[in-house]
């Protein structure tokens, strides 16, 4: 039986980078375009005349877990610093009708961490939900 082993991920110099520690700017920068890339590669892109109102349903989707998520923890006042893995169990099941394609619970922590180091980043003013939605659906 073959035995699965993770991929190293390195950065432009060859340097590993690991998920155990925190990325560096250069990093962040490396994972946004390589998120991107993956995604714009093995994401179905709907017809444009649908797409607007397809990020459209997706942040709204994004800001109702984002509701979910505060009411949960409420006693924290919404914070929570796995955040992302309570996000990913709630959107699992929901979020294929909105980006056209399965995926996983692990792929969607990544790529819901991804967007929000992306969106911190940038000092992007855009709402989260939105700019998490276009992040999600690979614009």
């Amino acid at each position: 039986m073959l035995e699965h082993r993770p991929q190293e991920v390195q950065d432009a110099r060859g340097t590993p980078i690991g998920m155990e520690a925190e990325p560096t700017v250069v990093h962040q920068r490396e994972i946004r375009v390589v998120v991107r890339l993956i995604h714009r590669n093995i994401a179905p892109r709907p017809a444009p005349a649908r797409r607007l109102p397809i990020m459209h349903e997706l942040a709204d989707l994004l800001q109702e877990t984002g509701q979910a998520h505060h009411q949960a923890f409420i006693e924290t006042n919404g914070f929570d610093p796995e955040w992302a893995l309570w996000y990913a169990d709630y959107l699992e099941a929901k979020i294929p009708g909105h980006i056209g394609r399965e995926v996983t619970r692990s792929e969607l922590v990544y790529l819901l961490w991804a967007a929000m180091k992306a969106h911190t980043d940038e000092e992007s003013a855009e709402p989260w939900p939105e700019y998490y939605a276009r992040f999600l659906g690979g614009d």
